[in-house]
Parts: structure tokens; sequence; C-alpha cells
């Protein structure tokens, strides 16, 4: 497989058709990815449970800079993130088209990958990862996934960039990422 540039991961039960015609991606629901298989790009854009992915394929393969949105830190029970994850289905809700719909269709096969990634432990790689390597972005008014709380924790490891976003993908957040995987290619 040929290198690409920049290579996106979308959030649970999600597709990349629906962020960015910029950048190539891994559908990992979808397509059923393994995090532990090798992602051929420089740089990698990980949003929410796709962020986390992203993580773990850095720490098995280190060979990309990350740009990771919205990430689900720190680890929490899979109970809380279930809640969370109801209140964010609430509040912010999600816009579902036809591809969206598709993945749907597949929720205990997704749900079973979500609930892997969310069982491994990540917070380590935030430790050992360098960090002119990785950038985190947090939408300020995410209460549900990378709240608050998360961006405590972050910000004692790792440069925090904060957007006007909940946890909703919008026009803050895909600028950042313009300029941030800008600054990853050419420095």
């Amino acid at each position: 497989m040929e290198k690409q540039k920049v290579i996106f991961i979308p959030g649970f039960i999600d597709v990349t058709v629906n962020y960015s015609d910029s950048f190539g991606g891994v559908d990992v629901w979808k397509e059923k990815a393994d995090w532990r298989e090798r992602i051929n790009a420089d740089v990698v854009v990980g949003y929410s449970l796709g962020a986390n992915f992203a993580l773990l394929n850095w720490e098995k393969n280190k060979n990309t800079k990350l740009v990771l949105v919205n990430p689900l830190l720190p680890k929490r029970t899979k109970t809380e993130w279930a809640k969370r994850c109801i209140s964010f289905l609430s509040a912010e809700g999600i816009k579902v088209n036809e591809e969206r719909s598709k993945v749907i269709a597949q929720l205990p096969i997704e749900t079973k990958l979500a609930s892997g990634i969310l069982s491994e432990e990540i917070d380590n790689v935030l430790d050992i990862i360098p960090k002119e390597k990785i950038a985190v972005i947090r939408g300020v008014h995410d209460d549900f996934f990378c709240d608050a709380e998360a961006g405590e924790y972050l910000k004692k490891r790792i440069i925090l960039y904060k957007v006007d976003a909940g946890h909703t993908w919008n026009k803050n957040i895909a600028e950042e990422v313009d300029i941030l995987v800008k600054k990853f290619l050419y420095p």
C-alpha cells in the first residue's frame, strides 16, 4: 500500500466520508479494522473513539504523527462510557445518513470492537509519545467524552488545543485539524 500523507479515523459507528474529502481514511467500524495493523501515513487524525484507535496503533507501530480530536480519556469503566454515550446522544445527537446507517446496522459488531478498544490501557501512550508527534484538540463544550476532567488530565501530558465545539465535529474543529496537519506535514 502506498504511503499517504494523512489518514482519518472516525469515531464510533461512523465513516470517513462524513468528515473530510481532503484525507484518506480507515473506516474502522465498517471494515472491522485491527488497531495493530500498521497505518501507512505521515499523519493520523483520530476523532473520538477513533483517536483511541490511533493511540493504540501508534503504540504498536510508532510510525506516525497524531492529531487527536476529543479522545475518550482518561480510562473509565465501560458502564461509565455507556452512560456518557446516552447523555451525548440525548444532548447533541448524531445525523444519520445513508453511509452511517449501513454502519449502525452492524451495531453489535461495532460495540464489540469499541469495547475492546476501551479495554486497552492507553493512558501510558501519552507519556511515551514524543510531544512533537502529537496534538490534541478538545471541544470546550464537550461535557460527555473529552470533558473538563479529560482536559485537565491531558494538559498535564501534552499540548492541548481548545476550540469552540462540543463533542460533535464542526467547522471549528475542522479548521484546527487543518492547521495542525499542515504544521506536521510542513514544519
